[in-house]
């Protein structure tokens, strides 16, 4: 048995007022449990709750991990959607299925937060990640354009040949600046 976990933060054994985002039990704790009591910690928040103990976790994985937010991320969405999909395929006549039903409305409600901090487009299909590229390719040609335009608009009054003035020249060049 594990005597530390990766990703989430235990509670200390015998701790009886831990931070209300640690996980396990007070004294008897099997932290290869760790996913299923993250998620069971997860059913009793509430939705506002979701970014707070997502980076109570993440801070806690990223003392150990440093520069691996994206595993953690990863990690996280693979044990959501594993149990959504485990909830899904239960037996809908089953007494339990409105209990079932609860918690994948839970978790599908913490995959819509994790829809947000996805930088990694993990959760997007790839169609729709393409077309982000795209769009934000056009914004930033349109962008570029603007600017050439904007750099030529600049420059236009600028001489294009350098003022040469010889020996004996900077009487007459004097002269023709004090008559502008």
């Amino acid at each position: 048995m594990p005597t530390q976990s990766l990703y989430f933060k235990f509670r200390n054994p015998f701790d009886f007022s831990p931070h209300r985002f640690e996980i396990g039990n007070a004294v008897i704790q099997n932290k290869s449990l760790a996913d299923n009591f993250f998620l069971k910690k997860l059913y009793d928040l509430e939705e506002e709750e979701y970014g707070p103990y997502y980076y109570f976790h993440f801070d806690y994985f990223s003392i150990s991990f440093p520069d691996q937010e994206e595993r953690y991320f990863s990690h996280v969405i693979d044990i959501v959607i594993n149990r959504i999909d485990y909830y899904k395929k239960k037996d809908p006549f089953s007494s339990s299925y409105p209990e079932h039903m609860a918690s994948v409305k839970k978790l599908e409600a913490f995959l819509n937060f994790l829809k947000t901090v996805d930088r990694w487009h993990k959760l997007e299909p790839i169609e729709s990640v393409i077309a982000e590229k795209d769009r934000e390719i056009d914004r930033l040609n349109a962008k570029i354009e603007m600017l050439e335009a904007h750099l030529k608009e600049a420059t236009k009054y600028d001489a294009s040949e350098k003022i040469v003035l010889s020996k004996g020249g900077l009487a007459a060049f004097m002269h023709l600046i004090h008559q502008i």
